[in-house]
């Protein structure tokens, strides 16, 4: 499922992702949204800059998409009170052997909900 609204690279080669949760979401409970969804949207804006070939290392292709693989030092705080809009930023990609780290951050009213790194697999 598409979890985005849109997702751009800036000219810097960070990564940008946004989306505004609406109480109907699928992936709301009780008036807030999971930090699992949470989550996969900041996984797909990683995921949107993988796939464009963002990475330092010119012998680095690019991977379709990804998946993710390993999650490192991620936390969640924050109010996930909906409606929110989130806003994703992926700062860092490196990618090495059909791996790429992304570190990356959630950002809600100005606060940050979601932080870590994480390691995204093109699955071969």
């Amino acid at each position: 499922m598409l979890m985005l609204d849109d997702a751009w690279i800036q000219s810097s080669g960070i990564v940008k992702g946004r989306r505004y949760v609406a109480a109907d979401h699928p992936m709301v409970r009780q008036g807030r949204l999971i930090g699992t969804a949470l989550l996969e949207m900041l996984c797909q804006t990683a995921a949107c800059g993988v796939a464009a070939g963002i990475s330092p290392q010119a012998d680095s292709p690019a991977l379709p998409g990804g998946r993710l693989a390993q999650l490192r030092d991620v936390e969640f705080s924050g109010n996930l009170q909906v409606p929110l809009e989130i806003e994703f930023t992926i700062e860092e990609v490196l990618t090495l052997q059909g791996k790429s780290l992304c570190i990356g951050t959630a950002r809600a009213a100005g606060d940050v909900v979601c932080h870590g790194r994480f390691y995204l697999s093109n699955g071969r």
